[in-house]
């Protein structure tokens, strides 16, 4: 009887899950899955289209910015947070603040770092599609100078957001003289929350959407064996963006 009953208690239970609508599936986000790495700073530069080379000595340098058709469009994504090491003059420039008016005592701190979470939430997505990008390459190409050891890298996507969170520790601010009041005679005017004893949450809203995230493409150029001067042929391939992250 044991057994009988157990038999028809799997049954029923496996007609019951099979009844149920299984929960959708959560796509990826593109920042996670993607490749997308985080600027330094949110910025209205360095969009798609921009070349930069990477010398020898690790040094970045912007090189060109190459033009074609960009396309966005709005996109809903998960709550994001990344974190990132920013020193203070960069965690002020991310809020929209301004060190002109930071007392000395704290601008001798502009130096020192922490590692800030960040969230983000709505995001537009600019692109570039393969087609419009080719003749723009090769246009490039064709009065480009490449430097010998040098590596060139293109940006070709970004993600901008119209406002981000950032989360530091209390302590860390305290150590560098900084407080709500120095805050805002910078120039930053949103109230910090605490989203815990050691935690401040502050908000930064820009005056627009600004570029928060990017994916690159190395660029190899080769000249042809018996090929006019300057007739370089353009090879893209996809990488890993850390090798930009710390440098942009």
């Amino acid at each position: 009887m044991e057994r009988r009953t157990s038999l028809i208690s799997i049954l029923l239970g496996s007609a019951l899950l099979a009844g149920c609508p299984s929960a959708p599936l959560k796509p990826p986000s593109p920042v996670s899955s993607e490749g997308f790495e985080p600027f330094a700073t949110p910025r209205s530069f360095n969009g798609p289209g921009t070349i930069f080379r990477l010398d020898e000595a690790g040094k970045l340098f912007p090189v060109a910015g190459i033009r074609f058709e960009v396309q966005e469009g709005v996109e809903v994504i998960p709550k994001m947070t990344f974190a990132r090491v920013l020193s203070l003059s960069q965690f002020l420039e991310a809020l929209g603040a301004s060190t002109a008016t930071i007392p000395a005592s704290v601008r001798a701190n502009l130096s020192r770092t922490t590692t800030a979470n960040v969230e983000s939430t709505t995001a537009k997505r600019r692109y570039v599609f393969d087609e419009d990008i080719e003749p723009a390459m090769l246009k490039w190409a064709s009065t480009a100078k490449p430097i010998g050891g040098s590596t060139y890298f293109l940006i070709r996507e970004t993600i901008v957001t119209p406002g981000l969170v950032y989360k530091v520790d209390r302590n860390w601010l305290a150590s560098l003289n900084v407080d709500i009041k120095v805050l805002k005679a910078a120039g930053y005017t949103v109230e910090p929350k605490g989203s815990s004893a050691d935690t401040l949450e502050m908000s930064a809203v820009f005056s627009e959407p600004l570029n928060v995230w990017f994916k690159a493409e190395r660029i190899t150029l080769t000249q042809p064996l018996g090929g006019a001067p300057g007739n370089y042929q353009v090879a893209r391939v996809p990488v890993s963006a850390s090798v930009l992250a710390s440098r942009l």
